[in-house]
Order: structure tokens, then C-alpha cells, then sequence
């Protein structure tokens, strides 16, 4: 079961006071552990504790590969993570995604007899410290190519070593200074499915630095590669289960439930296919016990 918001919150800002409801999703049975709070529990929880003269932020995120590709050329299917890059505050709009939610899409799309495009990816660089520490100020940044456009691939839109003028640390003197935290996220799943592949990774700033906090060690949008499947190449066999993807319509004498069957592993290299294709839809019995 799970808590969820049965009354609006008493205030918009500045904190005030809401009603949350436990709702039972299943029952326990046969010896289960039971909820740690009862069917239809409330309880108040403070809401919406953000100062009312911050400026509302938006949630900011997307989905990014967390899988291997199902084929190497030709069209296969990936597993995508939602990563939120910037999290909501002062009330801002939540991303349409919780983080870490899992989707999957189409990779490796290639035709298998010919070379793959490669665009061109670079980025700017401060090239220049900037003329002033807060208050607004001018900085140089340099254009870095860091993979040139092969096989008709899009060129960059700046040519490399272009040089431009940008302002600066234009935050108010005397904000509190915040510093920029990031990683690296796989954008690619890895060149083969075992025996030592690699797979490129590029830089997720999830908080900017402001105020004149300390910049991240790397620019949002830098890649690099990594090692991956350094694993032999033994065959694997396709494995996954059903999740339920519905409540039961009876907490007891039997009812009738939606599960859903998840693929946790793709098979490869000769490997068994799962029983079931992925996300694939069944109905089954659930509560069968006696009411009595």
C-alpha cells in the first residue's frame, strides 16, 4: 500500500498542513506480513514549506539508455531511465516522470552492411576568466570539437577554436554561492554484449553552479567512453517475471488481477527467449482464500 494526498494543502507557500490517506493495495495472505498501517489510515504532513518569494523551478529531465541494445544494427530495443536534471522547487511543475522510471526504445537503427554516421559533437570552454566575481561580467569561451562528423554525419554548428564573449557571474554580491554537481549517464548501449565492449557516457549537471559556486569538473554534455561486458561470452538466457499491474477485485473469495510480464535480461549469444514477450498482459486469480 501507499500514502496519497486526500486534502489540498492549507497553504501555497510557506508551509502548511495536508491530509494523506494510506490505501491497502493488497491484502495479506497465507502468512503474510501485514501493512505497517491499517486500510484507510490518515495522517497530516506539512506541504508546500518553500519560502513564498522564491521564484518557482521547474522540473527538468529525460530518458537516457540504462541498457544494453537487443541488436547491434538493424533496429533493436533499449532500455531508457528517466533522469531528472533539475528537481522542482518552490512549487514548480513536477516532470511528467518520477526519477528513475523505465521505458524502452528503439537503438542500434543502422543498416548492418554500412558504416554509421557520426556526428559531430563539441562544446564550449571558458578560455578566459571572467572580469568580475559577481555583478555581472565579460568572459571569452573557445569552441572544442571533441568528435569530428564521419560517414555524412551532421557537422558542429561552430567551427573548432571559435571564440565568442559571454557575460558572467551576473548573480546579485551577495547570494550564497552554489556549487555545480553532475555525472556521467550512459547515452549508447555497449558495443558488444559480452567479452569487453565500450560505451559512450555524457555529463548530467542535476544542480547548475550559481552565485559563484565552484563549476562542475566537467561541462553538461561531455562524453567519454567506458569499458563495458567485460563478462565471456557464454550464452544468456532471457529472464523475467510478472509484476501485478492491477488490484485485486476482491480482498477476498477470489477476484480477478492484471499482471504484466518485464523483461529483466535480453538474451544473447544464443541464449533462451523468455516464455513471454516483454510488457506482455495476462489475467489471472488473486484472493482465493476463504472470506471466512
Amino acid at each position: 500500500g501507499a500514502f496519497v494526498p486526500s486534502s489540498t494543502c492549507t497553504a501555497s507557500c510557506g508551509g502548511g498542513q495536508q491530509s494523506e490517506l494510506f490505501v491497502v493495495t493488497t491484502v495479506e495472505a497465507n502468512g503474510g506480513q501485514p501493512c505497517e498501517f491499517p486500510d484507510r489510515y490518515t495522517r497530516t504532513v506539512s506541504c508546500n514549506t518553500f519560502d513564498c518569494g522564491a521564484p518557482p523551478v521547474a522540473c527538468q529531465g529525460s530518458f537516457l539508455p540504462s541498457g544494453v541494445c537487443s541488436a547491434s544494427c538493424g533496429g533493436g530495443t533499449q532500455q531508457l531511465t528517466f533522469v531528472v536534471t533539475r528537481a522542482a522547487a518552490n512549487g514548480g511543475t513536477s516532470c511528467a516522470f518520477e526519477a528513475g522510471a523505465i521505458t524502452s526504445g528503439p537503438c542500434n537503427t543502422q543498416s548492418c552492411g554500412t558504416a554509421s554516421p557520426v556526428n559531430c559533437s563539441g562544446a564550449f570552454v571558458p578560455s578566459s576568466t571572467c572580469t568580475a566575481s559577481c555583478g555581472g561580467g565579460q568572459q571569452s569561451e573557445l569552441f572544442v570539437v571533441t568528435t569530428v562528423e564521419a560517414s555524412d554525419g551532421q557537422p558542429c554548428e561552430f567551427p573548432d577554436r571559435y571564440t565568442r564573449t559571454v557575460s558572467c557571474n551576473t548573480f546579485d554580491c551577495g547570494l550564497i554561492p552554489v556549487p555545480c554537481s553532475g555525472s556521467f549517464v550512459p547515452i549508447s548501449g555497449c558495443t558488444v554484449t559480452c567479452g569487453g565492449g565500450t560505451q559512450q557516457l555524457t555529463f548530467v549537471v542535476s544542480t547548475p553552479a550559481s552565485n559563484g559556486g565552484r563549476p562542475c569538473d566537467f561541462e553538461a554534455g561531455a562524453t567519454q567512453t567506458t569499458t563495458c561486458h567485460p563478462e565471456s561470452c557464454a550464452p544468456v538466457n532471457c529472464s523475467g517475471a510478472f509484476v501485478p499491474s492491477s488490484t485485486c477485485t476482491a480482498s477476498c473469495g477470489g477476484g480477478q488481477q492484471s499482471e504484466l510480464f518485464v523483461v529483466t535480461t535480453v538474451e544473447a549469444n544464443g541464449g533462451q527467449p523468455c516464455e513471454f514477450p516483454d510488457r506482455y498482459t495476462r489475467t489471472v486469480s488473486c484472493n482465493t482464500f476463504d472470506c471466512g
